[in-house]
């Protein structure tokens, strides 16, 4: 999926667009180096999430997950990246904060509808 291109320069928001980052990285979560209690937590998330599709629909709520990482180099935020696609089978986005002028631009690209290409 990637955000719909026929979008105006008005909805660009200065660039903010989201966009598709090729992952072919091999990581799986066995191999992140992370508190096991917190592994387990996120992993638990994940497979709720991807069993609960049908309930956000009847609730009428988008369907989605995010993650806000945070904190210096070396970390682990790109390696932890790298394993969701392969753990759910979903592609990643980028979206660089950096160019995002308040919150309400933020919720704009959170919650704007995706064309699939």
């Amino acid at each position: 999926m990637n955000i719909d291109d026929s979008a105006t320069a008005d909805d660009d928001f200065r660039n903010a667009r989201w966009r598709t980052v090729p992952f072919t990285h091999p990581s799986t979560p066995e191999m992140i180096a992370m508190e096991a209690d917190l592994k387990s937590k996120i992993k638990s998330d994940l497979e709720s999430f991807l069993k609960a599709k049908q309930y956000y629909n009847r609730l009428g709520r988008v369907w989605k997950r995010s993650f806000l990482l945070y904190g210096p180099s070396g970390i682990g935020k790109s390696s932890f990246i790298a394993t969701t696609p392969n753990f759910l089978g979903y592609d990643v986005y980028y979206l660089d904060l950096s160019r995002v002028k308040d919150n309400s631009e933020l919720k704009m690209l959170l919650y704007r509808p995706r064309a699939s290409r």
